[in-house]
């Protein structure tokens, strides 16, 4: 009902204090909205009833997933390591960072 209000006071406002062309395209433009949203459409019924079947059927559709061979493959190799630290002779060099702030 608010709503409603609202859009009429803003053809209105359109219509007296804006150019009488657009104020004409304000009130049709607001007449198009409160009639598009203030009732269902018969036809909006006859698919909404449907929807619930259309969930069932979608769900047997899609039967669950199974183990793929790719996941089967990767379980197999995975993990390469223990997951320990290892120890090699590289040490890493820094180069000059030339100005830059310390983090």
């Amino acid at each position: 009902m608010f709503a409603t209000v609202v859009i009429i006071s803003i053809a209105l406002y359109m219509l007296l204090c804006m150019h009488p062309v657009l104020g004409v395209i304000g009130i049709f433009a607001a007449y198009e909205l409160i009639r598009r949203t203030s009732t269902k459409t018969v036809a909006m019924m006859q698919y909404y009833d449907e929807q619930p079947t259309k969930d069932i059927e979608m769900k047997r559709m899609n039967p669950p997933k199974e183990i793929t061979l790719e996941e089967t493959m990767v379980a197999k190799m995975a993990p390469i390591s223990d997951g320990g630290v290892i120890v090699t002779d590289y040490t890493p060099v820094s180069d000059d960072v030339r100005g830059a702030s310390m983090v």
